[in-house]
């Protein structure tokens, strides 16, 4: 059969079987057959599996869709004619570590199957039974009891030898994941009636409800022999879900600090110690590091910076003009600079985002209440202090007083670490009118700027009807469906593209061209790769709570990743969902803190980083409308009554926490 044919390929573990029942078994007595205990080895086989001795018992470590074989070929159990119809059962103790291993064994079906080989020719199953219908199954230590269902045909009843079991993982997932469960004691018991058994022996039953971390739950106890519901237990309690905690008392170089946990269930604390500081940073010698010494650092760069020669203020390369080439010498500079402080002296970083990813901050031309002119320098401080080395923009340059308005940003944010993506958002006009502006941007500023953006979520306009609302809400919301899709406008839509496109990349052939599209509305991109266009970075705007709904990210990204492997893509906008209404700063720090750290250990070298919308509250929204907007509240820093930066908000100071540059007091 098809299981030896699979045994001659498989990886297998072996060791010496001891302490084991022996070879010959006889049926009559006793009434229990211990074919597997804690600390015991015996012979493993599987698809997909590590296997692993422990004290507690066997860990195997099983992918989808595989399987591990449990074979005891020097235990036999020879059962007499007719006697495997007398109703045994198969029990194997199976400890599960986390919720997340124990909805992967059971959400594609896992089974356990007991099964015999008569003569080595031939392989017979006693029993199968899929988990999840059979078991309800808690973190920790589970009894997997499965009866004996022999064929009826007694011409295979001669000798039984029951040989071991299998076990199944995930046999319909579609993730390609593993996970880990550990095996204890495994043995087949003879039951007998629940009128004459004495029900010494129980097991963990059904649960009958969770514990939090306030209130025990409870769990069925059975008897082992007879089946019997003996009673109940309680579950031990849950442990607390703890926030990411505060610190209360700041760290010296001579006292210890404490951070204080909350749990996010019960609000109960615990106070953590936090190790004395030791003399790296504290440059004013106070014995603390706080952001006075963080600024003393900075003089002294801007200090050496003033010691070079620069007859013609930043005309570093001496090309005759400024531009972002003098504006990266200038940096390197004053990060050779720093490098210079004696060791000492430097300031430690907290840092916890990767440095290999963008981390970035939308923003906003002056044609926007929030953005004005006069502020520039202060907004673009913001963002280069936020700790971003990445700023997103949109303008539509159709003149050299537009060149010229883009290129004084684009080397105001180089000369403050950034590198710069320009959003060319206005898909108006004639596909002529486009091709037009699309290379004019690209023939003047092609070799200044590092991202270019075409148009903006083209998708929202083509999933619209030319009457308003949504072309076809049958087709459901997620956009994966082509008849979500208003035909007329995707044919438009396409035409546009492919006219900007096919400009820009004649006139600049090397700059980097970003597509974008709202959430999951991906299916806006094929309609562009089956025209025949090609760039280099997808990019996604989001503002659903995926923090909170289920949402896998990653099983996203690498069904993306296997859909188009030609291209690179990233986060361009994502914030709080304030569209559905108001919420608290709070929320909002908490939603970064969760959506920045789970974008950041996703492992990929096609994954570019994350881009927040946006720097500014813009309160012009609301005062037009005259009622509630959401995208008047995306800022990370608020605005006065006069529409100039305020007060930044908490995601703000957690951002820079997060990204290891927040100088200021906890």
């Amino acid at each position: 059969m098809k299981w030896m044919a699979l045994c001659l390929a498989i990886l297998v573990f072996s060791g010496t079987v001891s302490h084991m029942a022996k070879p010959m078994v006889n049926a009559d007595t006793p009434s229990e057959w211990v074919i597997y205990q804690k600390g015991y080895e015996s012979k493993f086989f599987g698809t997909g599996t590590a296997l692993t001795a422990t004290d507690d018992g066997m860990c195997a470590t099983v992918s989808a869709g595989g399987y591990m074989q449990f074979f005891t070929s020097n235990l036999n159990i020879h059962l007499p004619l007719g006697m495997a119809k007398e109703s045994f059962k198969f029990c194997a103790q199976v400890y599960i570590p986390d919720e997340a291993a124990m909805t992967f064994f059971t959400e594609g079906g896992g089974q356990f199957e007991v099964f015999n080989t008569q003569y080595d020719t031939d392989e017979i199953s006693w029993n199968t039974g899929t988990i999840a219908r059979t078991h309800t199954l808690v973190v920790g230590w589970n009894t997997i009891e499965l009866l004996f269902s022999e064929p009826n045909d007694d011409t295979l009843n001669v000798a039984r030898t029951i040989n071991g079991f299998r076990f199944y993982a995930g046999v319909g997932a579609t993730k390609a994941q593993a996970r880990s469960l550990t095996f204890g004691e495994i043995k087949i018991v003879k039951r007998i009636e629940a009128s004459s058994c004495l029900h010494q022996t129980v097991a963990q039953g059904a649960v009958l409800s969770s514990s939090s971390c306030t209130e025990h739950g409870a769990v069925q106890t059975v008897c082992t022999m007879c089946g019997t519901v003996t009673g109940t237990k309680p579950l031990p309690l849950a442990e607390c879900r703890w926030d990411h905690g505060v610190v209360t008392v700041r760290p010296t170089m001579d006292e210890k600090g404490i951070r204080v946990f909350t749990c996010l269930a019960c609000d109960k604390v615990k106070a953590e110690d936090i190790d004395a500081l030791t003399g790296l940073g504290d440059v004013n010698g106070d014995r603390m590091i706080n952001s006075t010494d963080a600024r003393l650092v900075l003089q002294y760069a801007v200090k050496k910076i003033e010691t070079l020669d620069l007859p013609k203020a930043a005309d570093v390369n001496k090309s005759g003009k400024i531009d972002s080439t003098d504006a990266r010498l200038i940096l390197q500079f004053a990060l050779c600079a720093i490098d210079e402080l004696p060791a000492e002296h430097m300031w430690q970083s907290s840092r916890v985002l990767r440095e290999d990813l963008l981390w970035g901050i939308n923003g906003h031309h002056s044609g926007y209440g929030a953005y004005k002119a006069a502020n520039t320098d202060e907004i673009l401080q913001l963002a280069a202090d936020l700790g971003c080395n990445i700023y997103r923009f949109n303008y539509n340059p159709v003149d050299m007083n537009g060149i010229n308005y883009v290129r004084s940003i684009v080397n105001k944010c180089h000369a403050l670490g950034m590198q710069f993506m320009l959003v060319m958002d206005n898909y108006g006009g004639s596909t002529q009118d486009i091709a037009n502006r699309m290379a004019f941007t690209a023939r003047h500023l092609g070799d200044e700027i590092e991202y270019f953006q075409i148009f903006n979520e083209t998708d929202i306009y083509c999933s619209q009807s030319d009457s308003g609302g949504l072309y076809n809400v049958g087709a459901g919301y997620t956009g994966l469906s082509r008849d979500y899709y208003n035909p007329r406008r995707v044919a438009e839509m396409v035409g546009k593209m492919k006219a900007a496109m096919t400009a820009f990349q004649a006139e600049n052939p090397t700059g980097k061209v970003v597509v974008n599209f709202s959430r999951t509305h991906i299916t806006m991109m094929d309609f562009y790769i089956e025209a025949g266009l090609k760039w280099d970075v997808m990019a996604i705007d989001n503002y659903e709570v995926w923090n909170d709904n289920g949402w896998d990210y990653y099983d996203y990204f690498r069904d993306w990743e296997r859909r188009y492997p030609d291209y690179k893509f990233m986060i361009a906008e994502c914030n709080y969902p304030f569209l559905s209404g108001m919420g608290t700063e709070q929320q909002q720090l908490q939603w970064f803190d969760t959506f920045l750290r789970k974008m950041n250990d996703y492992q990929s070298d096609k994954f570019l980083g994350v881009i927040i919308y946006e720097l500014l509250d813009q309160p012009d929204y609301e005062k037009q409308l005259g009622r509630y907007h959401g995208e008047s509240h995306f800022g990370l820093v608020n605005t006065d009554e006069n529409n100039d930066p305020a007060e930044p908000k908490a995601a703000y100071y957690h951002v820079q926490k997060l990204l290891g540059v927040y100088k200021g007091e906890e």
